[in-house]
């Protein structure tokens, strides 16, 4: 008896050192080969939630780059699996999957949500488990080279449109509305006040905000001729309504936002409110890449029409190509034995990546920072249209 719950209790152990992975061979690989049957990537993300206009989209992305790559014959000729884990917005369930995966996986994907990214960085720094997710250039320095953003540096980014805008169309003071439960967008707050002199201040708008129109009258109680929404899109379009509808503005060019305020969320809760509003996104709606047409439609067909204009898309589908580019790039094996030098190699060949072909054309990683083109958009007939600011 003792001797059949001995093996009983070592096949347990054995399971749980393979999980996230499915062996081709008992003694793993040999000469380099792949030791895995499947590449099974976890991904974490806010499927439910505050935040799931966002999230699910994101496992989307994730999950039709997987069905693109396994169509076209796998990584290594291996399929690939993508595992979701829904962190619903909140950093502890976040912390709870990386502690559970943190002892076997080989890479981990996410979270879309820069909240839940930051409760992760350190155990990714200190276990060594390279990661693509929402993450401000801060973190990138500190955490390096285990974690990547699967974006744009937004902190920089906004920056560099905010002061493009205020300085084309003559504006002289500006209030800023921000999440403060959004690491990303408080780093922002911070780099407004040391460089944008028109700054005034700050308003606090929580994520579920109902009634946005007390915060639109304390903004304009601070004597604001522009207004900067860095918040994400449901928060930003009841602020810009309130702005408009309460008088403001005198034109929705008054009003400027950063890449997570816009998306058809916007323009449908915003309505009328938002026409001649800026915004910059990291991704082109209306891109003619062939890749990305085929993402748009498979989009739409899964999503009752709606069209796919969230950056998480591009960088979940970005993200699951890259992982394809370096894993045949450096023949990892998922060979348990080198868990940890394979992590290395990815974390590395990640952080300054070569140009990978991404659904909207190339992009790289350079230091952690994700390399692509954030193109200025305004609001014309209900609809959002590439410019150059004047």
């Amino acid at each position: 008896m003792k001797k059949v719950l001995a093996i009983v209790i070592a096949v347990m152990m054995l399971s749980s050192l393979m999980a996230g992975f499915a062996f081709a061979a008992e003694d793993g690989a040999e000469g380099g080969a792949v030791a895995v049957t499947e590449w099974e990537i976890p991904v974490l993300s806010a499927i439910t939630g505050p935040v799931s206009f966002v999230g699910e989209p994101a496992i989307w992305a994730a999950n039709y780059a997987a069905e693109k790559i396994n169509e076209a014959g796998g990584i290594e000729g291996v399929p690939v699996k993508i595992v979701p884990y829904d962190t619903e917005f909140d950093p502890q369930k976040g912390m709870q999957y990386i502690t559970q995966l943190q002892d076997t996986a080989l890479f981990i994907g996410g979270c879309v949500a820069a909240p839940v990214c930051e409760a992760e960085a350190q155990v990714l720094y200190e276990e060594h488990i390279p990661n693509i997710g929402s993450y401000v250039s801060s973190a990138l320095d500190e955490y390096a080279p285990y974690i990547c953003a699967y974006m744009g540096d937004s902190e920089i980014l906004d920056l560099e449109l905010c002061k493009e805008w205020m300085a084309a169309k003559g504006y002289e003071k500006l209030v800023m509305f921000y999440s403060p439960d959004d690491t990303a967008q408080a780093a922002t707050v911070d780099r407004f006040a040391q460089e944008v002199p028109e700054y005034l201040g700050a308003v606090e708008v929580p994520t579920g905000t109902i009634d946005c129109g007390p915060l639109a009258v304390q903004a304009m109680n601070m004597g604001a001729d522009a207004f900067w929404l860095g918040c994400r899109t449901e928060e930003a379009s009841k602020v810009c309504k309130e702005l408009v509808e309460r008088g403001a503005v005198e034109s929705g060019e008054q009003i400027c936002a950063t890449f997570s305020a816009m998306g058809a969320g916007f323009l449908e809760i915003a309505g009328e409110t938002a026409e001649g509003t800026y915004a910059y996104n990291m991704l082109d709606v209306n891109c003619p890449d062939e890749t990305w047409q085929e993402l748009s439609e498979a989009y739409k067909a899964d999503h009752n029409g709606d069209a796919p204009t969230y950056p998480p898309i591009q960088g979940f589908y970005n993200m699951i190509v890259a992982l394809k580019a370096c894993f045949e790039d450096l023949g990892i094996t998922g060979d348990p034995a080198v868990l940890q030098e394979e992590r290395e190699a990815i974390a590395e060949w990640l952080n300054n990546s070569p140009e990978i072909e991404g659904c909207q054309g190339t992009f790289s990683w350079v230091n952690g920072v994700m390399q692509i083109e954030a193109p200025v958009v305004q609001v014309q007939d209900g609809n959002y249209v590439v410019v150059t600011m004047e």
